[in-house]
């Protein structure tokens, strides 16, 4: 049943407010940041080290001293790479995955208490067409 002529508006979305997901956009392309291309970094194991910045080279303050020192990340070992466990690279390709595939639904099979669901194999032999048995088995 419409509304009479003239009659207020009331509830629904306000006009001009943004919607969760564009503020989350924008506050990602402000800092250059884009999570598909983070996830695809850690697919193939090339997520920039956080320690070094992919520099490879990291400076320490031996003991006293006031001098600094360079020497090899030791959190990516020189590599100038996170070190991502095989779990992680295969949970970041699934997570990509989804946007590739449309995922499938799952489908239960049941049967109900009287009748419960019943699965059969049958196995059939049959002769050779020249009707000589195959080589290594014996005729029943």
């Amino acid at each position: 049943m419409p509304f009479a002529k003239g009659r207020k508006k009331t509830g629904g979305k306000t006009k001009g407010v943004k919607p969760v997901i564009q503020s989350v956009r924008e506050f990602l392309a402000e800092r250059g940041s884009n999570p598909f291309e983070t996830l695809d970094d850690i697919r193939r194991g090339e997520l920039t080290c956080n320690v070094c910045r992919g520099k490879k080279k990291t400076r320490y303050q031996p003991g006293q001293g006031d001098k600094t020192f360079e020497r090899t990340c030791q959190s990516c070992y020189g590599s100038g790479f996170e070190r991502i466990n095989p779990a992680d690279r295969a949970r970041a390709a699934g997570e990509l995955a989804k946007y590739c595939q449309p995922q499938l639904k799952a489908i239960e099979v049941s049967g109900n208490q009287d009748r419960p669901v019943l699965a059969e194999i049958r196995v059939r032999f049959v002769e050779a067409k020249d009707g000589k048995p195959v080589s290594g088995d014996t005729p029943s």
